[in-house]
């Protein structure tokens, strides 16, 4: 076989892995191809001992970084807006929500100190130190008690808004999910500041 079918089997093997995956996969796989030809293997030989492209795609995916995973790596621009403590209209919009769901549920406004109190802590993390994975799994975790106590809000507000309920938690723990498998692929030094939250 020509050099064409090694390019075809690392086409495979990277397909929706990110540039630089892909790049260290290519660098790795040219060198096992490498040392099979000077054993004497001819370039079939060579080639079918490198295994199933398919199989060794997900592999890589399991352990490099895809394609999409690459581009939540780098801050969304209106991301990078609100650490930088823009879009004061966001948790502005979530306090004012709150005050209608504390009405409608007369909750009493001890919810609306809730919201507030979700409001500074969540929308404004990078004013606090948040930079070890430590501090990052407390955060995390608080978020997650947050996310459950709203869930719990929603569902005793009965079925007046169902859809609600179902996309924002399906946002969040798409996230959270997406998140959690980068961090466990990076390491620590190169992770940006929105993977610690």
């Amino acid at each position: 076989m020509n050099t064409t079918t090694l390019a075809t089997w690392l086409e495979e093997a990277t397909r929706n892995l990110s540039k630089d995956s892909a790049a260290q996969v290519r660098t790795e796989i040219q060198e096992h191809y490498d040392a099979a030809r000077e054993a004497t293997l001819d370039e079939h030989a060579a080639v079918a001992i490198l295994g199933d492209a398919k199989a060794a795609n997900r592999q890589y995916r399991k352990v490099l970084l895809t394609t999409a995973e690459a581009a939540l790596v780098g801050t969304p621009r209106w991301e990078q807006k609100l650490l930088q403590g823009g879009y004061l209209e966001i948790p502005l919009m979530i306090f004012i929500g709150g005050v209608f769901l504390a009405k409608e549920l007369d909750l009493g406004m001890w919810l609306v100190a809730v919201a507030a109190g979700m409001c500074v802590f969540f929308w404004n993390p990078p004013k606090l130190p948040i930079n070890t994975p430590s501090r990052g799994r407390a955060f995390r975790c608080a978020k997650w008690i947050v996310f459950v106590f709203v869930l719990a809000v929603g569902f005793r507000s009965g079925h007046r808004y169902p859809t609600t309920w179902i996309i924002l938690p399906a946002i969040f723990l798409w996230r959270e999910w997406r998140y959690a498998s980068i961090r466990r692929k990076l390491p620590v030094p190169q992770w940006p500041k929105h993977l610690y939250l």
